[in-house]
């Protein structure tokens, strides 16, 4: 009997992942395979594959980019005399919050991650940094490229701590314009994610079909 509950615990809570997005049915994340069957073998992608999707097809009605930096990397974050290294850092466009659904308990889901030098953190990332102040407003000192050249974020937002049954989990969400690279560019894979959102579920097996176009048109624009 104690074995049957927790396999259906495990059942339950491995169907409930990303359940939570109110667009969960119409998300999904572009994924490149390199096998012979044909199967999903590498999630990074080049920055321009979203803005390239959105403007080509006309099921895709946003998109989101996530960007990791480093595997595994710890990046410096700073306040006044608290300084840690943090694991979860990510640079994200502004849709993050439009798309998926991870409530904001301050600040403005469509303009939080709007303008350069802003960052969204959770409410954990939020006591740990600022304590009792309020952190909206305040800034933040990052050197997301471990290079040594910090960037100076304002906090415009706090999140909800990210619920465990997400497939992906951040404290610190910068702005995406806030990167050294071209974020048009076609070329490199990084630990870099895509996600669109259709209009509909049901077109996700059209799109895919006709997705050899645009690697096609990628391509081309590599060689030609």
């Amino acid at each position: 009997m104690a074995c049957c509950l927790l396999i259906v615990l495990y059942i339950q809570d491995e169907l409930s992942f990303d359940a939570f997005h109110v667009n969960a049915d119409r998300l999904f994340r572009v994924v490149i395979s390199t096998s012979r069957d044909g199967m999903p073998t590498n999630a990074t992608r080049t920055f321009g594959t979203g803005p390239a999707m959105k403007e080509d097809f006309p099921e895709v009605v946003d998109y989101v980019r996530l960007r990791k930096m480093g595997q595994n990397a710890r990046i410096y974050i700073g306040h006044e005399d608290r300084k840690f290294y943090e694991e979860r850092f990510f640079f994200a466009d502004p849709s993050i919050f439009t798309v998926f659904t991870f409530p904001l308990l301050r600040g403005d889901a469509v303009k939080a991650l709007s303008e350069p030098n802003s960052i969204v953190i959770t409410e954990d990332m939020a006591e740990k940094y600022f304590g009792r102040e309020d952190p909206i407003g305040q800034t933040l000192e990052a050197d997301p490229y471990n290079s040594g050249e910090m960037m100076v974020l304002q906090v415009t937002g706090i999140a909800r701590n990210v619920p465990g049954n997400s497939h992906f989990h951040f404290d610190f969400l910068a702005s995406y314009v806030n990167q050294k690279e071209n974020l048009t560019s076609f070329s490199g894979l990084r630990p870099h994610y895509t996600y669109v959102l259709l209009q509909d579920a049901s077109q996700a097996a059209g799109l895919e079909s006709r997705l050899p176009v645009l690697i096609f048109m990628f391509h081309s624009l590599f060689f030609s």
